[in-house]
């Protein structure tokens, strides 16, 4: 499992911050694939003090059930072969990440970052449970 690169922060339709992540699944032989299972995905802030100890702080998580095949397929995007799940529901510190982008102020943007972490629930070959997992930071 791969968190890829064109995972980015961006507005959605109604206006709001919208984190657009693309997830890539690979065989054993590096081919991209589809798989049923669940997807866990945390967004961090960055540590802001030394109450923190320096390490970054989990504020939002979402799950995201793929075991439907409906679901499944409607989630896989074939023209770049990943999963492309769109995150809502960001933390005001992320909306205003997304708006400095907007207005092109890549300096305050690049002041911060957004760390995501995933992890894919599914089933091996062999029928146990198989837990993939992959980290992304996204700068603006």
């Amino acid at each position: 499992m791969r968190l890829s690169g064109l995972t980015r922060l961006t507005r959605g339709e109604d206006g709001r911050g919208v984190i657009v992540l693309h997830l890539e699944l690979l065989d054993a032989w590096g081919d991209g694939v589809k798989a049923p299972g669940n997807l866990q995905v945390r967004l961090y802030r960055p540590a802001g003090s030394a109450v923190e100890g320096g390490l970054d702080v989990q504020e939002v998580r979402w799950d995201v059930a793929m075991t439907d095949p409906e679901v499944n397929s409607s989630l896989y995007d074939p023209a770049t072969r990943t999963y492309r799940v769109a995150l809502g529901r960001l933390p005001a510190w992320v909306e205003e990440l997304a708006d400095a982008a907007a207005r092109g102020d890549e300096e305050e943007a690049a002041r911060t970052y957004i760390r995501l972490r995933a992890v894919f629930e599914t089933v091996g070959a062999d029928g146990q449970g198989l837990y993939l997992q992959d980290e992304l930071v996204i700068r603006r």
